[in-house]
C-alpha cells in the first residue's frame, strides 16, 4: 500500500482525526489567546466589555432562532449523505433566519427598542456585529458540519486553523498602525469568514450529496418531518436557554456595566484553553455516536462515552489547575493591571471548563443518539431556577426588588454551581437510559487531587524564588511554580490511560496507529524515533 493511500485511508481513523484537531486546535487556540490579549489590551476595559456583549448576544440570540435545526443538519449527515433537496431546504432556512433578523435590526424595530436592548449602540454597528456573528457562527458552523460529517477533519482544521493566523496578523496591523476599533474588527470577522464559507463550502457540500434514487426522492415534506421530529423536543428548552443566556449578559450590562462585562469576558477568553481538548473531540465523537447509534452498536457507545468522558475531564482540570493559582499574576502579565481586579472572576472562571467539559460531551451524546426528551425535561428544570438566581445574584442591594450586587463574580458563582449540578444529573440520566452504571467519583478526586498539587507547586516555587532574593516577577512565579506543578503530577498523569478504561493493548495498538500515520507522512521516518 502506497503512502499516500495509507495517509488517505487513516485520516478516517477517529485517533488520527482527533490528534490532527488538537493540534490544529493548539495552534489556532494560541493564535485565538494572543488576539484576545491584543484586543483586550488596545480597546480596555469597557470597549472589552461592549464588544463582547456585542457578540455574545447575537450569540445567543442566533442559537434562539436556529430551535436545534443545526444539531438536526449534523446528526443527519453523520448518518449518510443527503439528496439536493435536503440541502436546499436547510440552505433556505439558513437564508430567512438571516433576513428576518436583518430586517429587524435594520429597520423594523425604533431606535429606542434597540437602545433598550443594547444600550449605547448605534443601530449600524449593531447590524454589522449581527452579519459578523451569523457568518462565524451559523454559516461557519454548516461548512464545519459538511466537513466533520464526511471526517474531512483535515480541512476544516486547516481552514480554522488560516483564519485564526490571517486574523492575528490584521490585529498586529491594526495595532502598529493605530487604527483599532471595535468597528474594524467586526468587518475583519465578517471578511474572514466570508472568504472561507466561498473557497470550503461548494467543496464540502459536494462531498455530502448522493446519487442514491431513495435518498434524492425525499420530499420536502418527508425532509421537514424528520426536522421536526429531531427537533421538537429540543426547540423549546433551546430557545428559553439561550434566551436566559443572553439575559445573563444583559443583567450584567444594566446592573454591572461594561467594566464588570469585561472581567467576565477575559474569564471567559481564557477557559478556550482548557477547553481545547473537548472542542477538538467534540465532532468527531458525535460523529463515531451517530454512526453506532444507527448500527445499533450499544457497546461501542458505551465504550466512546465513557472513555471520552473521563479521559476529557482529567486535560481539562490539569489544564485548570495549573493557571488558577496564579490569576493575579496571570492578568497582570497578559491584558494588564487593569483587569487584575477581576481575578476572584477570573480563577471561578478557570473552573468552569472542569464540569463543563463533561456536560458538553453528555450534550453531543443524547443529541447524537437522538435521546432530546430527556435532554429536554432536564434543560427546562434548571432554566426555571436559572433566571433568577443570576437575578439576585446581581441586581443591586438598593433595586426594587433588592440583590447582592455581586457583578461579574455573581454570574461566574451562578455558571459553575448549575454546569456541576447539571452534569452530574445528565450523566445519571444518560446511565439509566443505557442501563449503565453511573460513576460520578473521579470527578472529585481527580479535581481535588489536582487542586492540591497547584497550590503545592505554588508554594514551593515560592519557597525556591526566596532563596533567590524573593524574585517576585509574575513571569518568574508563573514558571517556576508551573513547572513544579508540572513535575509533581506525573504519577496522576500516568494513570490517565488507566481512568479513561484503556487497557494496555488498546493502548499499544493506538501507538501503532500513530505511528504507521507518521511514517507514511513523514520520509524517513521510525518507531524508534519517536521512542
Amino acid at each position: 500500500m502506497s503512502d499516500s493511500h495509507t495517509v488517505k485511508s487513516m485520516n478516517h481513523r477517529p485517533l488520527i482525526r482527533f490528534g490532527v484537531t488538537f493540534l490544529a486546535n493548539g495552534l489556532g487556540s494560541a493564535a485565538g489567546v494572543i488576539s484576545g490579549i491584543i484586543v483586550a489590551r488596545a480597546l480596555q476595559v469597557k470597549s472589552y466589555g461592549n464588544l463582547s456583549f456585542l457578540t455574545a448576544s447575537f450569540g445567543s440570540i442566533m442559537a434562539f432562532v436556529d430551535m436545534g435545526s443545526s444539531m438536526a443538519f449534523f446528526t443527519f449527515l453523520s448518518q449518510k449523505r443527503r439528496g439536493h433537496r435536503f440541502m436546499l431546504l436547510y440552505g433556505g432556512w439558513l437564508a430567512v433566519q438571516a433576513a428576518v433578523m436583518i430586517l429587524a435590526i435594520g429597520w423594523i424595530l425604533p431606535a429606542q427598542a434597540l437602545t433598550r436592548i443594547w444600550p449605547g449602540y448605534e443601530r449600524g454597528l449593531i447590524l454589522l456585529a449581527f452579519c459578523a456573528s451569523f457568518l462565524m457562527g451559523q454559516i461557519w458552523l454548516t461548512i464545519s458540519h459538511l466537513g466533520e460529517a464526511r471526517r474531512k477533519t483535515m480541512w476544516v482544521q486547516g481552514a480554522e486553523l488560516t483564519q485564526s493566523l490571517v486574523h492575528l496578523s490584521f490585529l498586529a496591523i491594526a495595532v502598529i498602525w493605530k487604527i483599532f476599533s471595535i468597528r474594524l474588527i467586526l468587518w475583519v470577522w465578517v471578511l474572514e469568514y466570508t472568504l472561507m464559507a466561498l473557497i470550503l463550502g461548494p467543496r464540502l457540500l459536494k462531498q455530502n450529496l448522493t446519487d442514491d434514487p431513495a435518498e434524492q426522492g425525499d420530499g420536502a415534506r418527508a425532509i421537514l418531518d424528520r426536522f421536526f421530529a429531531y427537533c421538537k423536543p429540543l426547540a423549546l428548552c433551546l430557545n428559553l436557554g439561550f434566551l436566559f443566556v443572553f439575559l445573563d449578559r444583559w443583567l450584567l450590562q444594566r446592573y454591572g456595566g461594561s467594566a464588570q462585562q469585561g472581567f467576565f469576558a477575559i474569564g471567559v477568553q481564557f477557559t478556550m484553553i482548557s477547553g481545547l481538548a473537548t472542542a477538538s473531540v467534540l465532532k468527531i465523537f458525535w460523529k463515531e455516536v451517530a454512526e453506532a447509534q444507527e448500527l445499533k452498536d450499544r457497546a461501542r457507545m458505551e465504550q466512546l462515552y465513557n472513555m471520552v468522558c473521563r479521559l476529557l475531564y482529567f486535560i481539562a482540570a490539569w489544564c485548570c489547575c495549573l493557571i488558577i493559582p496564579y490569576c493575579s499574576e496571570f492578568l497582570r502579565l497578559t491584558v494588564g493591571s487593569t483587569y487584575t481586579a477581576g481575578w476572584i472572576c477570573f480563577a471561578i472562571m478557570l473552573l468552569y471548563p472542569i464540569p463543563n467539559s463533561l456536560g458538553r460531551i453528555q450534550s453531543s451524546f443524547m443529541y447524537a443518539s437522538g435521546d432530546t426528551k430527556s435532554f429536554m425535561k432536564l434543560s427546562l428544570l434548571f432554566m426555571v431556577l436559572g433566571l433568577p438566581v443570576s437575578y439576585f445574584l446581581l441586581a443591586p442591594m438598593t433595586g426594587r426588588i433588592p440583590g447582592f450586587g455581586l457583578g461579574a463574580n455573581g454570574l461566574a458563582y451562578k455558571m459553575i454551581a448549575f454546569e456541576v449540578l447539571w452534569v452530574n444529573l445528565l450523566g445519571y440520566v444518560i446511565a439509566r437510559n443505557n442501563g449503565w452504571v453511573y460513576r460520578f467519583w473521579f470527578q472529585f478526586t481527580v479535581l481535588g487531587s489536582l487542586l492540591v498539587l497547584g497550590l503545592t507547586g505554588k508554594w514551593m516555587g515560592s519557597l525556591i524564588l526566596s532563596l533567590f532574593g524573593g524574585l517576585g516577577h509574575p513571569l518568574a512565579t508563573i514558571l517556576v511554580g508551573g513547572s513544579l506543578y508540572c513535575l509533581i503530577s506525573v504519577p496522576l498523569v500516568y494513570r490517565v490511560p488507566q481512568l479513561a478504561g484503556l487497557s494496555r493493548a488498546k493502548r499499544d495498538e493506538a501507538l501503532k496507529d500513530v505511528v504507521r500515520y507518521l511514517r507514511a507522512c513523514i520520509p524517513g521516518f521510525s518507531e524508534a524515533k519517536l521512542k
